[in-house]
């Protein structure tokens, strides 16, 4: 399925870099950059859950670490409960 491109609204990016002081607040290690993926990479992979199975998704969430110091991303829980 592909969508058209959307604008990202400008009050969203005002807030988004509301408390940006310099570069490592974007891009640095807990910078707004790598907090925006996960996010979006989360809600990228429950959507896509959601359509595959065909409801939303209520399993519990654990951390994939793949070679890092924090979780990338959430992934469904084999085992729900």
């Amino acid at each position: 399925m592909t969508v058209g491109k959307k604008a990202v609204p400008k009050e969203l990016l005002n807030s988004l870099l509301a408390d940006y002081r310099k570069l490592e607040d974007l891009i640095g290690e807990n910078g707004r950059l790598k907090q925006l993926t996960k996010l979006l990479v989360d809600k990228a992979l429950e959507a896509e859950m959601a359509d595959h199975l065909g409801h939303g998704m209520n399993a519990r969430l654990r951390y994939v670490t793949l070679n890092c110091k924090q979780p990338l991303l959430a992934v469904p829980n084999c085992k729900a409960g």
